[in-house]
């Protein structure tokens, strides 16, 4: 039995031998926390590339449409056309010129 005055040091001193275990055992529990995020961060990762790879596959079926062929074919012509009446007009200048000083 204690006396008065006397404290209850093996109290304390059970309590601080466990803190060293309690202290473990939550990090142990933070451990689990961060793995289960871990884990549902990857799964959300996993989704979202796979939201990109359909999203890519779908936009490279789209530009082998025939819509899109044409469209790049319909291009490629104005294109062509705009070369050749940039060339005529070329051609032309030149032989107003040549005329011009010609006719001087």
């Amino acid at each position: 039995m204690l006396r008065d005055g006397e404290e209850n040091h093996t109290g304390n001193k059970v309590a601080e031998d466990l803190e060293p275990y309690r202290r473990l055992i939550e990090l142990q529990r933070q451990m689990l926390v961060l793995s289960r995020q871990h884990e549902q961060a990857k799964r959300e990762r996993d989704t979202l590339r796979e939201e990109v790879v359909q999203e890519v596959a779908d936009h490279i079926r789209a530009r082998k449409s025939l819509r899109h062929r044409w469209q790049r074919k319909l291009v490629k012509l104005l294109k062509r056309w705009r070369l050749t009446q940039l060339a005529n007009l070329t051609r032309f200048t030149t032989r107003i010129r040549a005329t011009l000083s010609a006719s001087n």
